[in-house]
């Protein structure tokens, strides 16, 4: 892929980066490379887990459900920081805005974790209760709010790109809109491919932060202000 951004006014510096956006920006690379990790990891390793079948914020319950709890709210700091650098950066509000709702959503759903459903923790009965915690209710509206807001984030980031970087910016917006179309069926329908289907949603969408913050880390600050 292409290094250059749009750069049709100037190359100088923007005013309002700081010595520390390059680290801001980095924790647009390190906090979803840590969240896929854990998520791919922790599904593969806990007793009684389906990773095909069960959605990631299972993971928030059991024994060890700390570490998934940890993960949504430490990657939601590093992206709200990344959010930061990237206003820095692209002179975006929008993109930052975008951004930073992704890490606050994340935040919120490893506060109030999901409740006991569908099989897991084992023991627990199959299927979805009747009766939903409010505390499941606040996580389950996180969820929407983070795939919509990053493919939304590809489109406004995608004004800032040109070339390929452009074109694989409103790729994942578009793949992933399918697959939380997808998934959310999948869901509703208690299928046996939901968790696998979230897991591709989450490694399309997670994959374009990551790989944009490298992209931004590796050229010139000049960008377009428009």
């Amino acid at each position: 892929m292409p290094t250059a951004l749009e750069d049709d006014r100037s190359r100088r510096a923007s005013p309002h980066e700081g010595p520390s956006t390059r680290v801001l920006i980095g924790c647009g690379i390190f906090g979803p490379a840590l969240f896929v990790t854990v998520l791919l990891v922790e599904g593969a390793m806990r007793p009684g887990y389906d990773p095909t079948y069960h959605v990631g914020s299972a993971l928030s319950l059991g024994q060890r459900g700390g570490i998934q709890i940890a993960n949504f709210i430490l990657t939601g700091g590093l992206l709200m920081g990344y959010a930061v650098g990237v206003h820095q950066r692209l002179q975006s509000r929008a993109a930052a805005l975008l951004i930073g709702i992704v890490g606050l959503a994340l935040v919120i759903a490893g506060c109030f974790t999901m409740d006991p459903m569908r099989g897991y923790p084992p023991g627990t009965p199959t299927g979805t209760p009747t009766h939903l915690t409010w505390h499941h209710q606040v996580h389950d509206s996180a969820g929407p709010v983070i795939f919509l807001a990053i493919p939304a984030s590809c489109v406004v980031v995608a004004r800032r790109l040109r070339g390929a970087w452009r074109l694989y910016s409103f790729a994942t917006m578009a793949t992933g809109l399918a697959l939380l179309v997808w998934f959310v069926t999948a869901w509703n329908r208690d299928a046996a491919n939901a968790g696998l289907l979230q897991r591709a949603m989450i490694v399309v969408d997670f994959s374009w932060l990551a790989v944009v913050a490298a992209h931004l880390l590796r050229r010139d600050p000049g960008v377009r202000t428009d």
